[in-house]
């Protein structure tokens, strides 16, 4: 299964505005707006291949996302390993007092496309379940 880290935390801020603690305000609707802008970008990380097998295609993911740190006025900063290269990014803010750290990962499991009922594993494709239970 391809479910990375980076995943299951992009999805938990998507769904954060229809946690039931919050109110019906003007203010969720900006966030499930937000949200909904956001499903775009989602599927576009989620079709570029991220089998760490393939150092090519984490390189992908990588630069994927310096791009999109650097985009939204993040500074970042390569460490190299003898594995993947670890990606830093980091947001000042002014006259902060606390600290946020966001751990991604961008690599995930091999996955053999055989057994996918689909074109590729890297297509992001929304399905129903059937009412016996398969898909």
């Amino acid at each position: 299964m391809r479910i990375s880290t980076f995943f299951i935390l992009f999805l938990g801020y998507l769904l954060t505005p229809f946690n039931p603690i919050y109110g019906q305000t003007i203010k969720d609707q900006i966030f499930v707006d937000y949200a909904q802008k956001s499903f775009p970008q989602l599927k576009e990380l989620l079709s570029i291949p991220n089998d760490a097998h393939f150092p090519d295609d984490i390189e992908k993911n990588v630069l994927w996302c310096e791009s999109e740190f650097t985009e939204r006025g993040f500074k970042t900063q390569r460490l190299q390993t003898t594995g993947a290269p670890l990606l830093l990014a980091e947001r000042a803010g002014k006259n902060a007092d606390k600290t946020v750290l966001v751990y991604l990962q961008v690599d995930g499991q091999p996955v053999d496309p055989k057994h996918w009922f689909q074109k590729s594993p890297y297509e992001a494709v929304l399905k129903a379940r059937a009412t016996d239970g398969e898909w």
